[in-house]
Order: structure tokens, then sequence, then C-alpha cells
């Protein structure tokens, strides 16, 4: 594969990545979490839905991003995919605060890292980055 056509590929994947992040984390409250954890049904009542969502397809892409290098073979390759990840959460429309997207998935790898760091196992981190910013106890940006 030539060099444009691999980027063509990568910047597409990314896109892709944004539009099936999304599409999970609005599925991801009707499904098991609302049923394993009803405490999540109040996100909805206190019409904090549109909020969950956009935390939740953050946390998607994050773990995506952290997976960058375990994905790709070619140093050339790994770099075009963060960027053009970068490049899709800038060009995101979804913008609930003053700090760009790519900073607030900076914020989610930090914060889930210092988590495991004290204990938490990977996917309770990822709950609790969007349970502390849907509570406002600790703003990702």
């Amino acid at each position: 594969m030539d060099s444009k056509a691999r980027k063509i590929s990568i910047n597409e994947l990314t896109k892709d990545l944004l539009r099936t992040a999304n599409c999970a984390a609005t599925g991801a409250i009707y499904m098991p979490l609302s049923t394993a954890f009803p405490e999540l049904r109040e996100i909805e009542r206190a019409d904090m839905l549109e909020y969950f969502n956009y935390f939740t397809t953050i946390s998607i892409i994050g773990f995506t991003f952290m997976e960058i290098a375990d994905s790709f073979k070619v140093d050339r390759d790994i770099d075009e995919a963060s960027i053009a990840i970068q490049k899709i959460l800038n060009d995101w429309k979804e913008r609930p605060f003053e700090s760009n997207n790519y900073d607030i998935m900076c914020n989610f790898l930090d914060t889930s890292d210092e988590l495991q760091k004290q204990g938490l196992p990977f996917d309770v981190s990822i709950g609790a980055w969007i349970w502390i910013n849907l509570n406002g106890s600790k703003k990702a940006t």
C-alpha cells in the first residue's frame, strides 16, 4: 500500500472510530450498564445524557489511542494514527468545555493511569473518570 492510500485509510479509520465510539456511548446507558448499575438511570433523570455520551466517547477513543502502538508495526503508521486521532477529536463538533477534545482525552489517559497506580482495575478507572466528571468533583478541563 502506498503512503497516500495508507494515510487515507488511517484517516477513514479514525472517522469510523469517532462514529463507532459515539454510537457505543449512546447505547451503553440503555443496555447492560444501567441494569448492572441502576444509579446510572439518574444520569437520564438529571438530563445529563449528553455529558455521559461525551465522556464515554472520549474514554473509548482514549482506550483506542492507548492501543495504537500495539496495532501498528511501523513507527510512521503509529505517528499518523496518533495525529489522525488528535485531528478528529479537535474537529469534532462536540465541545461542551473550553478545553479541546484532545486535551480532555489526555486528561482521561492521565487520570485512568493515576487511578490504576492507586490499585483500581482499568475498567473501573474508566467508569471512575466518567463518574468524576459527571459529578463535577474533578473537571476534565
